[in-house]
């Protein structure tokens, strides 16, 4: 009786402790985005206290926080612990939201740990649960989280399912957080693939929204997509300090997912500008991270930089432990991608250590397990153009099965309107019509074999181009690969001629990739589906000269540009094409100030531009054929090229309806014009 009457002290008291402690969770919420190390700091205090003092509601809480909202210094399995325990107490109490919260932490946590089938199920039970309450913000982070799984099984187009299925979510709730999750998925997506354009459209926008809601996790994330395109594009200095911007906000939040990411971005990026030392420094602060967080995943990675650092530093037996290791990591977890890399190391560590008959079977090895890859992912290409192919089959036959039967409908409401007034009339135009139908009936059919052989032989030429400068990547690595390292060989032995003779190769090698990476390029535009947004030119050649603003300066070269339109178009294949005619300019000129002018004149239903130069000018017997595939008016010694810029130039006019030609050319210079599609948009204010 004596503790049931007399503590209303204590229960003051305790109502005010849970007040104190509610108020640090929503203090360690609101921190969650621009300083997840001191959130998680709060979160796990008001877990001891609750715990301590009784507060389930409140602990649970804590525990959602820490799995949720932060990316907290904690080992994956304690992070883990944390979600079971919640999930415990939120499924008694039938808290839905916060149940598909944490399915939702428990499947990217299972994706780090590579447990990928764990991991989908998860986001497949957020999903429905998140479906069920019609909350979009959540749906969207689920698609986004669950689309990663599919990256890192190269799985590329479930991938991209995923993320604009979120992107369509997202923009529907105004939910900026997922957005900007979703733009950077987006943007390593289509870098993976080698868009680079539309890569770093989607990465600033992810830097931009990261940057508005002081997002300490995504802006690191965002900053590296745009460092590694800076990289890719020989920006070096750029690519540096965007990589170091990232890693002091990842260090300053303790936020070990980006450190690790971001240090071995700068090893590998050390590495490629053959400064081992350096990369030597970040990746063994990257391995003690990685060790002291449990993050077994990335290990695989760590230690082949560092077998690579070792390598590059002459210290070839320190450097077989850290292969060893990550070979044996990537076998028992079937990662490809770095099994692949380790029997590439494999094959030049033993090289440098004078064992050639063990470098040439991991040489093999390479080639037989990159042979199958490209097999499995060949295949997966021609089944997603098998599957596009009839999907356009079906609604060309439901268009055609709609429109038979709207003339079948118009035909009978007129001849029941006719037949009671003129009924020999009526008969005869009933005749009239079958005979004229059966005869169209036989010129569709023969129209429709026709059309479909052209569409097989088309489909069947597109794959061909594809595959076939795919696979022919493989072999050239290997070439490539054998000529470096036996430059390196030789060098002790100081024999210029032969030197020469291998840098002969080596340029030729390097020729033939660029090759092919353009033959890709053009079998990309041939098969992609055009899809077309307003598209202001006047920022698209900004962000041109942007982008080739290094290539401009050393080349002393200018570029003038009048006021340009609004069109509907694709962004990055109208960059491209801007950009080709720009640098053919620049690059076919030997004036001391190359200049390119780009103007637009409005017609009745068209655009007419001309990108004028004052170069060298085409020779009048080739000024029919610049635009054929692999036409080359130079040897590349004099100037470099592939012969497919400007056949890519009119692929992309032509597929947006409309037609690119020579106007004139002469010693003194060339003009190029070219048409596009009006469309009845608002035009652009003056170009700044």
């Amino acid at each position: 009786m004596l503790a049931a009457c007399s503590p209303s002290v204590d229960h003051g008291k305790g109502k005010a402790d849970a007040n104190v402690l509610s108020a640090k969770l929503k203090e360690a919420k609101d921190l969650s985005e621009s300083s997840p190390l001191k959130s998680s700091k709060l979160a796990l205090d008001v877990l001891a206290e609750a715990e301590t003092t009784g507060f389930a509601k409140l602990a649970a809480e804590a525990q959602l926080i820490l799995c949720t909202y932060t990316t907290p210094p904690l080992a994956i399995d304690t992070t883990l612990a944390f979600c079971q325990k919640a999930m415990i107490y939120f499924q008694q109490s039938k808290a839905q939201k916060q149940r598909g919260i944490l399915l939702n932490s428990i499947g990217i946590l299972h994706d780090i740990k590579g447990e990928k089938d764990v991991a989908v199920a998860s986001f497949e039970a957020a999903e429905d649960i998140f479906l069920e309450l019609d909350d979009l913000k959540w749906l969207g982070q689920v698609y986004n989280n669950w689309g990663v799984v599919h990256v890192t099984e190269n799985s590329l187009e479930a991938a991209t399912r995923l993320y604009i299925k979120a992107l369509e979510v997202n923009e529907v709730s105004g939910n900026k957080r997922g957005l900007m999750a979703t733009h950077s998925n987006l943007g390593r997506l289509y870098y993976k693939q080698r868009l680079f354009e539309q890569a770093k459209e989607h990465a600033e926008k992810g830097v931009r929204l990261a940057e508005e809601m002081q997002s300490a996790t995504w802006l690191p994330l965002s900053l590296n997509l745009m460092a590694d395109i800076y990289n890719k594009r020989d920006q070096i200095p750029k690519a540096l300090s965007t990589y170091e911007e990232a890693l002091a906000i990842a260090t300053k939040n303790g936020d070990d997912y980006n450190l690790i990411f971001t240090l071995n971005r700068l090893a590998r990026f050390y590495l490629n500008i053959d400064q081992p030392e350096r990369a030597l420094s970040y990746i063994e602060r990257s391995l003690s991270r990685a060790m002291a967080a449990g993050k077994r995943k990335d290990l695989e990675e760590i230690y082949l930089i560092l077998g690579k650092c070792r390598a590059r530093t002459g210290q070839f037996q320190a450097a077989k432990p850290y292969i060893d290791t990550a070979y044996s990591l990537a076998q028992s977890d079937r990662d490809y991608k770095y099994l692949l890399q380790a029997y590439q190391q494999y094959g030049d560590l033993y090289y440098d250590l004078g064992n050639y008959k063990l470098s040439l079977s991991f040489q093999k090895r390479f080639q037989a397990l990159q042979d199958s890859i490209n097999n499995l992912e060949n295949a997966e290409l021609l089944s997603r153009l098998e599957r596009e192919f009839k999907r356009k089959e079906q609604e060309q036959e439901i268009f055609d099965l709609r429109e038979k039967s709207s003339q079948q409908y118009l035909f009978l409401v007129l001849l029941s309107g006719l037949i009671g007034m003129i009924v020999i009339i009526a008969g005869g135009l009933f005749f009239y019509y079958r005979k004229v139908r059966k005869f169209n009936e036989e010129l569709e059919s023969k129209v429709q074999e026709r059309t479909e052989a052209l569409k097989q032989s088309n489909t069947q030429l597109e794959r061909f181009a594809y595959i076939a400068s795919h696979d022919l990547k493989t072999p050239l690595r290997t070439i490539s690969s054998f000529l470096s390292l036996i430059k390196r060989r030789i060098k002790q032995y100081n024999n210029p001629e032969l030197e020469d003779l291998l840098s002969f190769a080596s340029n030729g090698a390097k020729q033939m990739n660029n090759l092919i990476e353009d033959v890709l390029e053009f079998s990309k535009v041939s098969t992609a589906e055009m899809k077309k947004e307003t598209v202001d030119l006047n920022q698209t050649i900004r962000s041109v000269l942007y982008n080739i603003d290094d290539y401009l300066k050393g080349n002393n070269g200018y570029v003038e540009t009048h006021q340009l339109p609004l069109i509907e178009g694709n962004g990055g294949y109208l960059h491209q094409l801007f950009q080709n005619l720009i640098v053919n300019g620049v690059k076919y000129n030997e004036q001391d100030r190359p200049k390119v002018v780009i103007s637009c004149q409005t017609e009745a239903k068209q655009y007419r531009f001309c990108v004028q130069d004052n170069g060298i000018g085409i020779d009048l017997a080739y000024q029919d054929t610049v635009f054929e595939m692999f036409k080359r008016l130079h040897t590349s010694a004099e100037y470099e090229g592939t012969g497919i810029g400007l056949a890519l130039c009119k692929k992309i006019v032509e597929q947006h309806g409309g037609e690119i030609w020579l106007e004139s050319s002469s010693p003194e210079g060339t003009i190029f014009c070219f048409t596009l599609p009006r469309a009845k948009i608002t035009q652009p204010t003056t170009l700044a």
